[in-house]
């Protein structure tokens, strides 16, 4: 195999000072030198493992030292929707390896396979492919459009998001059976891809054709009856009750609304910014004359997501998703007679990346996310947040101690 004096220079500033090496990881991939993804999704796994384990990591956490310290088959006694994860996080166990590296090479993986999505797009778009200009600019659309956290936090649902997106692709775009299996697995990693995979089956079975007053109809006829369908879903579903409740505190409880009371009006606004693009894009399609067969899983996601609107938990997750189900699509068929969407998408996706950074400020603040800025790759490699720190900084319920009143 055959080393480019870039990729060379690449490896040994990575080694050195990573973030040096982060604009030259740009310029190849500017270059379309693909491989340059992988020291991306590197770059992004060290600041996974630099991030600080609060909130839903500080609940993860524990699980993981419980999940390390039993049998494997004692870990189906625990009442789980996401036992693949549990697996997952018990295999690193017996490597082990501390929270920090689970988080380090879940989040590479996840940017390996979302890169692998845009890698493949770009090389099958004639169109983009022909301009280095716009291959970089799909490019930066789908990372702005993931969010700063992205897959840092390497938490079950972004972790299950881009298995699933891997195999949402390689069926729809690839004609790849292989594609169901890895939307499978994400539903086993996060419970509520199963959602989505309803959906697919149901389009595929089906196959709903929409025009604009069917469209307006089911959105008007979701965001009334909300709440009864939704409750009614949970009330058949054959599973323990305790998971029923579990459902219904994300659907009728304290993270359907409650939670979303006690966030400042800045959070309120970055929160809606980081996924307000499925609005432009349902505009888009509405105005649409043909091929509008091409959204029909954004359709009938945009349809659910008018049945979760008064739940916010629910509602922000789908409509993340629901975004990449439209801009897969969009980009794949993208040509010159779209280029001023394309533009507004492109805004639309910067807004949504600089908004997702104040969403995360405090844990900027707090956690060492810093040490990127001087460190070599050993001595990033070498950080953690210790126990004694922990018990310092992290309350019980997994908030940040200097960020409590």
């Amino acid at each position: 195999m055959k080393f480019s004096n870039s990729s060379i220079l690449v490896f040994f500033v990575f080694i050195i000072y990573p973030l040096g090496a982060f604009p030259l990881i740009l310029i190849e991939v500017y270059n379309k030198k693909y491989y340059a993804f992988n020291y991306l999704a590197v770059f992004m796994g060290l600041l996974a493992f630099l991030w600080i384990p609060s909130g839903d990591l500080s609940r993860i956490q524990e699980d993981f030292e419980i999940i390390k310290s039993i049998e494997f088959l004692d870990m189906f006694n625990i009442i789980s929707l996401d036992y693949s994860y549990n697996i997952i996080l018990f295999v690193f166990g017996m490597l082990n390896l501390d929270f920090a590296h689970v988080r380090f090479v879940i989040c590479i993986i996840s940017y390996l396979l979302f890169f692998n999505v845009i890698k493949n797009i770009i090389i099958n778009n004639s169109y983009i492919s022909s301009s280095k200009l716009n291959s970089f600019l799909v490019f930066l659309i789908f990372f702005f459009l993931l969010r700063f956290t992205g897959f840092i936090t390497g938490v079950r649902f972004t972790f299950a998001f881009s298995i699933f997106l891997y195999g949402f692709f390689n069926v729809f775009y690839g004609s790849n059976k292989k594609g169901w299996f890895f939307m499978l697995a994400g539903a086993f990693v996060h419970f509520s891809f199963w959602v989505l995979i309803l959906v697919i089956l149901l389009q595929k079975l089906f196959k709903f054709k929409f025009n604009r007053p069917s469209i307006f109809l089911f959105i008007f006829l979701a965001l009334f009856l909300s709440i009864y369908i939704v409750s009614f879903i949970i009330s058949i579903l054959p599973i323990d009750e305790s998971l029923k409740l579990y459902l219904e505190n994300y659907t009728t409880g304290f993270y359907a609304l409650e939670e979303y009371k006690t966030k400042s009006f800045l959070f309120k606004v970055s929160r809606f910014l980081a996924h307000f693009l499925i609005y432009p894009a349902l505009f888009f399609v509405l105005i649409k004359k043909k091929n509008i067969s091409n959204y029909s899983i954004f359709i009938l996601m945009f349809i659910f997501l008018s049945l979760s609107f008064n739940m916010n938990s629910v509602h922000s997750r789908y409509a993340f998703i629901s975004v990449f189900l439209f801009i897969i699509p969009f980009v794949v068929n993208y040509n010159k007679a779209n280029m001023g969407f394309f533009k507004v998408f492109f805004i639309c996706s910067f807004i949504t990346y600089s908004a997702s950074i104040y969403t995360v400020k405090r844990e900027l603040l707090a956690g060492m996310q810093y040490k990127i800025l001087y460190s070599s790759l050993p001595l990033i490699m070498s950080s953690e947040y210790d126990k004694t720190w922990l018990n310092n900084n992290i309350e019980e319920n997994g908030s940040m101690t200097k960020f409590q009143k």
